[in-house]
């Protein structure tokens, strides 16, 4: 369950690639039962920091320790946030405890908001997360089998799938790729 503000700012950072932008969660994590409300900031030297707190369940508003967390490490007005995006995703992680990388796959990707479902059953996002640059293996095959590297946020792809009327120019072609694959116009 991802949060935002009513005018969609959060995600609009995103989109107008701004640099120290948030974005705010929970998360579950079917595998270990484990909730989490979760800060990502990505900051202005293109790093991904990630805070959270442990949680009992998602729910459609930000309790205490989230609210604490959002005032200890952002500027973000906390009762400005509203529920706005569902996200579904299994996902698969290798790990190579040599490079200290991990790769995610995740798949049979849906969106909810407002009642609206959106699935995406034959898409993989795939990832690679490295503590530092190093030549992946994966980015390797997939250079190989001419598979092309797209940017791609789960959340900002839900919003362009669910909602009308939402500033999409930047995320355009990934959504005209994605369709392409579905035979859609």
């Amino acid at each position: 369950m991802y949060f935002d503000t009513p005018t969609y700012q959060l995600y609009l950072l995103h989109h107008n690639n701004r640099e120290n932008r948030y974005k705010i969660r929970y998360r579950h994590y079917t595998s270990s039962g484990d909730c989490f409300f979760e800060i990502k900031h990505k900051t202005n030297k293109n790093r991904t920091e990630k805070n959270r707190v442990e949680t009992s369940c998602i729910k459609e508003y930000i309790e205490d320790t989230g609210l604490d967390l959002i005032k200890t490490n952002t500027t973000i007005d906390a009762s400005k946030l509203i529920p706005s995006l569902w996200v579904y995703f299994s996902r698969i992680t290798l790990v190579n405890n040599n490079l200290r990388e991990r790769l995610t796959i995740d798949v049979d990707i849906s969106f909810k908001k407002n009642g609206k479902v959106i699935s995406y059953p034959e898409i993989a996002i795939a990832e690679v997360k490295q503590d530092s640059f190093c030549h992946s293996k994966f980015d390797l095959m997939m250079k190989n089998n001419y598979v092309r590297t797209k940017s791609i946020s789960k959340y900002c792809f839900g919003l362009i799938s669910t909602k009308e009327n939402i500033k999409m120019n930047n995320f355009k072609h990934n959504l005209m790729i994605i369709k392409k694959l579905y035979n859609e116009n």
